[in-house]
């Protein structure tokens, strides 16, 4: 539930924001951002009932869909062009590796001291990223393009984003499937303590660390949707294997490694660049949607993940995962064989 609404924040809240802090310049936009999500945090620590807690979120996630939307953009800006994807890779490599190990760890620390300790934390982080952010972010960097209110949310009439906001939500989703219980299958089905699977987590974000930053390089190289295709193609095949490999504390360990290598983002990359074509001037609700996106799948698998440990078992996680993953790739394979007709078509013209 509290997914689902701080995913609803950022999607309906993100594009209306936007507008209203456009005439800021980029680093003022995004120290707005992270003092909003700082405040939403504060407000859930010290919530009294559940409609505020509700409240809370929204506020959360409006800011959280902001945030990232500026981030990639400041990131892509202050990058070389041919190592743009890079920047973008290594800045969502955050989001993937708080999830995985962030997730848990919060469960831990609400039933080690109190509901409200998790988001009392997060405030005190938010508060340094926000210092560190003001201290570190060039002052130079260029405003955002100002688009009505209306010009916001036409994104939601190219069917092209529309297309790459339900490839995020299965490709990115889908992972999470078997990730969102990654924990339980290293304990209920590998066989590990709750000590070693701390280490085995932050060794997935090791991995997710370094995939980023080659996987960046492939982006900058290939292009999002070819990389795509490559990525899914390749989780496929470790998602599914995962299933197999989990019963061996070696090979656990060994797939683990694996799975974070894979996590980079060309999705938000794709949107990046589908958005400079259809709609110029609402790029920044365009990559702000896709932050919902991100959430709505994350959301939905974690959701769908529940259901197959409550019916089949949480060893099953991990081919679900891929066979959700193999609708992503099929997607991806078909965007792919549809540019390159037509590229065939506009050279033979």
């Amino acid at each position: 539930m509290g997914m689902v609404v701080y995913a609803i924040g950022v999607a309906i809240g993100a594009p209306i924001l936007t507008n209203l802090i456009s005439n800021l310049s980029r680093k003022n936009q995004l120290i707005f951002t992270l003092i909003l999500f700082t405040l939403g945090n504060l407000l859930a620590a010290i919530s009294t009932s559940f409609n505020m807690l509700i409240l809370a979120r929204v506020i959360s996630g409006l800011a959280h869909g902001v945030f990232f939307t500026i981030g990639s953009i400041i990131a892509s800006e202050v990058s070389a062009s041919e190592k743009r994807s890079q920047a973008i890779a290594i800045m969502f490599s955050g989001l993937t590796v708080a999830l995985v190990i962030g997730v848990p760890l919060g469960t831990f620390l609400g039933k080690t001291f109190s509901w409200s300790f998790s988001f009392y934390l997060v405030t005190i982080l938010g508060t340094i990223t926000t210092i560190l952010s003001y201290i570190l972010t060039p002052k130079t960097l260029a405003k955002a393009v100002k688009g009505s209110i209306s010009d916001q949310f036409s994104v939601l009439k190219e069917w092209r984003l529309m297309k790459s906001y339900l490839l995020t939500i299965i490709g990115y989703g889908g992972s999470f499937v078997l990730l969102t219980y990654l924990a339980e299958v290293l304990k209920n089905v590998s066989g590990f303590k709750s000590n070693t699977i701390s280490v085995l987590l932050l060794i997935y974000g090791v991995a997710v660390a370094i995939g980023n930053i080659y996987g960046g390089k492939i982006s900058d190289k290939m292009g999002a949707m070819n990389s795509l295709k490559l990525l899914f193609f390749i989780q496929v095949i470790a998602f599914g294997t995962f299933y197999f490999t989990a019963k061996s504390s070696i090979l656990a360990v060994i797939n683990v490694f694996i799975l974070g290598l894979l996590d980079f983002p060309p999705l938000q990359i794709n949107v990046v660049e589908v958005a400079n074509e259809v709609a110029p001037k609402a790029i920044d609700s365009a990559t702000g949607l896709n932050i919902a996106a991100f959430n709505l799948g994350i959301a939905g698998a974690s959701t769908i993940g529940g259901i197959v440990i409550s019916t089949i078992g949480v060893s099953h996680t991990s081919w679900i995962a891929a066979a959700i993953l193999s609708i992503a790739f099929f997607i991806s394979a078909y965007e792919v064989a549809k540019n390159k007709k037509a590229n065939e078509l506009c050279c033979k013209i």
